[in-house]
């Protein structure tokens, strides 16, 4: 995968988590930026599974 490819995928999910704290603005009241803040970060660290890559080696 391309590295352009790879930074679209990451501004998708970061509009898509923005379009969901707007979202829950809307439907549940004012909600603190430090938790969207807070949740966002422990998202983007947790280590997932390596997607393999086509033509890459699958080690494992």
């Amino acid at each position: 995968m391309r590295l352009v490819e790879r930074y679209q995928e990451a501004a998708r999910t970061m509009i898509a988590a923005a379009r969901g704290f707007v979202a829950q603005t809307a439907l549940f009241g004012d909600t603190s930026v430090e938790v969207f803040h807070d949740g966002l970060r422990g998202l983007m660290s947790l280590g997932g599974p390596a997607r393999s890559e086509p033509g890459g080696s699958q080690a494992g």
